[in-house]
């Protein structure tokens, strides 16, 4: 006999899969490192090594403090409470650096990290990027523009920061997809088709403004 959840709609079992897209990485640390050193190597290592660990530690201890919640979920209310801790004690430049970091790490997660692990799982999610890059071209400019105020431009700082982080944070999309595909009982292929044929959908519940409202309105007041 087919259970009540067969009967609901399609909409409700897609935002019941959706939840585990929800996740903040911490890049902010190695952004910030590069900024700062950008013809330093080790520095450049350092500040990696930094924010691995950082992403690391929050994962893990989110799985253990909350083991009735999905991954993804759990990683990323933690992650995003410890940005929205700096970003509450911060002002004026040091605060939009911060946030144009952040935002760093979470656009790079949604349109190269997650593109790279679907594409592992063989399935090309070409229009939820497009999607995404569209719904945060705005935000994402602004980003650009106050990370360029470094040693680096816009462009070398992002693709850097993706070269170094790009395997941790791809490593953490694996382990929160695994994680709900176990959950809901589908494949992690299946997630990742969901994004395919529902990409505005997926972009809808991804938004900033809906997910992490402080470093929303952190972003969109820098100067």
């Amino acid at each position: 006999m087919a259970t009540s959840n067969n009967d609901k709609p399609q909409k409700s079992r897609w935002q019941g899969r959706i939840v585990w897209l929800i996740a903040f990485v911490i890049a902010f640390v190695a952004v910030k490192s590069y900024k700062q050193h950008a013809a330093d190597g080790e520095a450049i290592a350092q500040g990696t090594e930094k924010a691995t660990a950082s992403m690391q530690q929050i994962q893990s201890q989110a799985a253990q403090q909350h083991p009735d919640q999905a991954l993804g979920v759990a990683t990323s209310r933690a992650a995003a409470a410890q940005g929205q801790a700096r970003l509450a004690s911060e002002s004026g430049a040091q605060k939009a650096d911060d946030a144009a970091g952040q935002f760093l790490g979470y656009y790079l997660a949604n349109v190269r990290a997650r593109f790279d692990y679907c594409k592992s799982q063989g399935v090309d999610i070409s229009a939820f990027v497009s999607a995404f890059r569209q719904r945060n071209a705005a935000l994402y400019e602004k980003s650009r523009v106050i990370n360029a105020r470094g040693p680096y431009s816009a462009d070398a700082l992002e693709n850097t920061t993706y070269n170094q982080m790009g395997p941790t944070i791809v490593q953490m999309i694996r382990k929160n997809t695994e994680d709900l595909a176990a959950r809901a009982n589908t494949t992690t292929t299946a997630l990742c088709q969901g994004l395919a044929a529902a990409p505005d959908e997926a972009v809808n519940q991804l938004d900033l403004s809906r997910i992490n409202p402080p470093l929303y309105q952190a972003l969109s007041e820098a100067q």
